[in-house]
């Protein structure tokens, strides 16, 4: 019995160090790509660019077993904004306020 609480800690123990191992090596690796390699990412980044292309999605209407429409296609809109540069412009304009 106490032979058996022994292994039983002993692999315990093994699986905390291997999942300590894995953690520090996907850390590791984290690091590597950021602080190590960032200027080579943001060099890449400020040559890329982006494209908003709308997408017709018409689904048709969903409708109950009596006929009656419970979903009908109608337009929708996506409103997308950075909250740093959205927090600049509130900041300077409320600076040229009177």
């Amino acid at each position: 019995m106490n032979r058996r609480r022994i292994t039983s800690r002993v692999r315990i123990q093994l699986l905390g160090l291997l999942m300590l191992m894995g953690m520090g090596a996907l850390g590791l690796k984290l690091w590597w790509i950021q602080v190590a390699h960032g200027q080579e990412w943001t060099s890449q980044l400020r040559g890329s660019s982006q494209a908003t292309v709308r997408i017709p999605s018409v689904r048709g209407e969903i409708k109950d077993r009596n006929g009656l429409t419970l979903v009908q296609n109608r337009a929708s809109y996506e409103v997308d904004f950075y909250l740093p540069e959205w927090s600049k412009a509130i900041a300077n304009a409320l600076v040229s306020l009177p």
